[in-house]
């Protein structure tokens, strides 16, 4: 029974060989009855190089990317040896035009006082100076926060009330608040009423500060001092304005930029160009009221 078995078995496998893959080449004529040598590749190769395709294409768009913002952003993906160099010069050309300079305040009045006065003390705070290009409300640096000075000690005299260093620009107005004033009449001090004690003082001409050079301006300070009382029962009042000028940077000297300091302008050829320009040449020599002017 046995070797009939395998004697149908072997005749099977004569009548019904082992199917065969067909290949097709370039010329599309099919090629029977070829055998694949090794084993035929499995689904799993196909599903490798699909990613190996999906990987190089997702790093094409990611260079694409990253080059289109560079173009767009100016960045250059190229060294330039100029950069470095022409950075460090820009950098050093801002730091040198914004050093600081330092400016002086100088103070002097020619008042106009009644008869039997002999002094005129100020007190005032806030002295602070403001940069051109700033609105009135911004840009303003405190050079002191206060002091005193005698007003009649100071005609045909300047006295440097402050002298610090500030930042380089071009500055226009200076300000600061009278607090006080007091007058001696007659060998007595009274207390005297400044109406308008904030003062906002332009700078003619404005003043430029930088480490080059020193800076000083003169404030031309004209107080009125009026006795609204009587003679045996003195009041009085100040009225003021003022207006700053800058001195000619050749005329400040070392001693200018010490706190305290007085020069006589007395001969001073700017000074005296300042005055012709800028003051009014009128003088009342006399005055009259009657109740039918008012």
């Amino acid at each position: 029974m046995l070797g009939s078995w395998v004697k149908r078995q072997q005749l099977f496998r004569k009548s019904f060989p082992k199917p065969v893959r067909r290949l097709e080449f370039q010329t599309g004529a099919p090629v029977q009855n070829c055998r694949f040598k090794s084993p035929p590749p499995q689904e799993g190769g196909m599903s490798t190089k699909k990613n190996i395709m999906l990987s190089g294409a997702a790093a094409l768009v990611v260079a694409a990317s990253i080059l289109a913002v560079a173009i767009f952003s100016g960045v250059s993906l190229l060294p330039n040896a100029n950069t470095t160099k022409t950075t460090t010069h820009t950098i050093g050309a801002t730091t040198s035009s914004k050093a600081p300079g330092t400016l002086s305040v100088l103070l002097t009045d020619p008042p106009h006082v009644p008869l039997g006065v002999t002094k005129v003390y100020i007190a005032y705070s806030n002295l602070a100076v403001h940069v051109s290009e700033a609105g009135n409300q911004s840009g303003w640096t405190l050079l002191k926060s206060d002091g005193s000075i005698e007003l009649l000690g100071t005609v045909n005299v300047s006295q440097t009330i402050s002298s610090v260093k500030i930042a380089a620009g071009e500055y226009n107005l200076l300000r600061f608040n009278i607090s006080s004033a007091q007058v001696t009449y007659n060998g007595k001090n009274y207390t005297a009423f400044v109406p308008r004690s904030a003062l906002i003082v332009p700078i003619v001409g404005g003043i430029e500060v930088n480490a080059s050079k020193p800076s000083a301006t003169i404030i031309n300070i004209q107080p009125t001092v009026y006795n609204i009382g009587s003679a045996s029962n003195p009041e009085f009042m100040i009225r003021h304005w003022a207006k700053a000028f800058p001195v000619p940077s050749s005329q400040v000297t070392e001693e200018e930029e010490h706190e305290g300091h007085r020069l006589s302008l007395i001969g001073k050829v700017w000074w005296t160009d300042v005055l012709e320009r800028y003051t009014s040449n009128a003088l009342i020599t006399s005055a009259t009221l009657t109740p039918t002017s008012l």
